[in-house]
């Protein structure tokens, strides 16, 4: 027998104000994830700091988690309290592959935090050299893709 959700308020915050999408995006269940967007869930819900499901997701290093988020209509450059982004938040952990699809879909990766500090050169700081390496390839692409157009 189905259990009756309509009692259910799905979005419910805690007391850091995350949903229980933004908890299973950090921690990278994507059964729940998919199971949570299928119900309709707001996933651009923004907890007390500026979190979202996307940035929980990247930080985390869940890159199918994000893959999934971005075929939502989501601001992918949804900032935090002191201005980290999505990709800023990969480029930190030297989450590569979540990097890579954020890149992949529009992350603008000349944005500045409150620090004054890019995805570019967090991750030089940081030594996450996998992400430094993909956006350097992405560079290096915007780069080429100009020279070709001149």
């Amino acid at each position: 027998m189905a259990e009756d959700r309509t009692n259910w308020n799905i979005d419910e915050e805690d007391d850091k104000g995350f949903t229980p999408l933004m908890w299973a995006c950090s921690y990278g269940q994507l059964p729940v994830v998919s199971l949570l967007l299928q119900w309709g869930v707001q996933p651009d819900h923004v907890a007390h700091h500026g979190e979202n499901a996307l940035l929980l997701a990247s930080c985390n290093g869940h890159s199918d988690v994000v893959r999934l988020l971005l075929e939502r209509d989501l601001n992918i450059d949804h900032t935090d309290h002191r201005g980290n982004t999505a990709l800023m938040y990969a480029a930190y952990n030297n989450h590569a592959q979540c990097v890579q699809e954020l890149l992949k879909k529009g992350a603008d990766i000349t944005l500045e935090n409150i620090d004054e500090q890019t995805a570019f050169s967090i991750a030089v700081d940081n030594s996450s050299k996998q992400a430094q390496v993909v956006m350097e390839k992405h560079l290096l692409e915007i780069v080429a893709g100009n020279l070709t157009s001149c």
